[in-house]
């Protein structure tokens, strides 16, 4: 009884308005705008799954350049192996937050392998028909420059337009406490859309149709029998 009470704390006079045509099409209209909202609650949640994500509420599985120091070494670019094995792709930033990464921005700006220098000259060559490039031996030369002053046992080249570095792009996926609060959050959002509905229609219809005094809902029930 205290949950109906919770549920629907505007429908006190609701046996008194059974007879009436238009209640019952209330009644009827406020289950479909619940189911409605149960849908919207269901969409809310997988857009949530796809936007709000931070290190607390998801599993890090791997990180790209972990993920290409473990693949094999005659590989000369494992990027689009990892696009292709994982769901979730992100950029964690410090604070925590895992931000949107394009799947396509990343294939065409991180260059990967487990064997990075072995794979310089294929890398270079894959770097000049993304970008355009023509003298390949400047740009050897200036990959080389990059893999020589790098103390980080590098495995990728990465545009920073991307990600800061290839040890924050990560591959994961979402733990229980992202979907809990998903939850949550869409129960909370249709429980006010409850309220507002049966108090637009208990305090605003019903107080127009029968007006200010609640008790000429009764008197008005007792004349009809």
């Amino acid at each position: 009884m205290r949950l109906k009470k919770i549920l629907f704390p505007f429908s006190s006079h609701k046996e008194v308005l059974q007879s009436r045509w238009w209640h019952r099409l209330f009644v009827v209209l406020f289950s479909i705008n619940i189911i409605v909202g149960v849908l919207l609650g269901i969409l809310a949640t997988v857009v949530w799954v796809n936007n709000v994500h931070h290190s607390y509420n998801s599993i890090i599985i791997t990180t790209l350049n972990d993920y290409a120091g473990n693949q094999d070494p005659k590989i000369a670019n494992v990027t689009p192996q990892f696009i292709k094995n994982f769901s979730y792709i992100g950029c964690l930033e410090d604070d925590g937050e895992i931000t949107y990464v394009s799947t396509t921005g990343l294939e065409y700006e991180a260059f990967c392998s487990a064997d990075i220098r072995g794979n310089l000259s294929s890398i270079a060559d894959q770097m000049m028909g993304i970008r355009g490039l023509k003298d390949k031996a400047s740009l050897v030369s200036g990959l080389e420059k990059i893999l020589n002053e790098d103390d980080e046992h590098r495995k990728c080249f990465i545009s920073n337009k991307i990600c800061s570095s290839s040890r924050k792009i990560v591959a994961y996926k979402p733990n229980a406490i992202f979907y809990a609060v998903g939850a949550l959050v869409s129960l909370v959002v249709l429980y006010i859309f409850s309220l507002l509905l049966q108090l637009t229609y208990y305090k605003a219809v019903i107080y127009i149709i029968y007006g200010k005094d609640e008790k000429n809902l009764s008197k008005h029930q007792s004349k009809e029998v």
